[in-house]
């Protein structure tokens, strides 16, 4: 259950709803049984959410990912155990991109 107050949250019928709904998406990502109190901080949330997910349309359209491996080494012999398989972005504002924030936005599901 997501809630907004008026007038804190919004001076309208509209904008209340818009503000529940998000809160309601944010209670349902935390669990089940819960509630969320609608917060501004959850818009930024969405807002940063739906900027990484066009970026990331954007980066396969573009064919900008590369498959890199990322080997697993033993500190203590210094001895290579494993290569992770790792997908990692080009962009051209920022370079090589951060592979494991795309990941946990591709893996939850639609």
């Amino acid at each position: 259950m997501g809630l907004a107050s008026y007038p804190n949250d919004g001076l309208d019928a509209d904008t209340l709803l818009m503000n529940a709904d998000a809160a309601m998406y944010r209670a349902k990502e935390m669990g089940r049984n819960n509630y969320q109190l609608y917060t501004s901080q959850i818009n930024i949330k969405v807002h940063e959410k739906l900027r990484l997910q066009e970026q990331l349309r954007h980066a396969l359209a573009n064919e900008e990912f590369r498959l890199v491996y990322q080997p697993q080494v033993d500190l203590q012999t210094r001895r290579s155990l494993a290569w992770k398989r790792c997908c990692a972005g080009i962009t051209r504002q920022k370079g090589w991109s951060p592979q494991s924030r795309s990941f946990r936005l591709r893996r939850k599901p639609g």
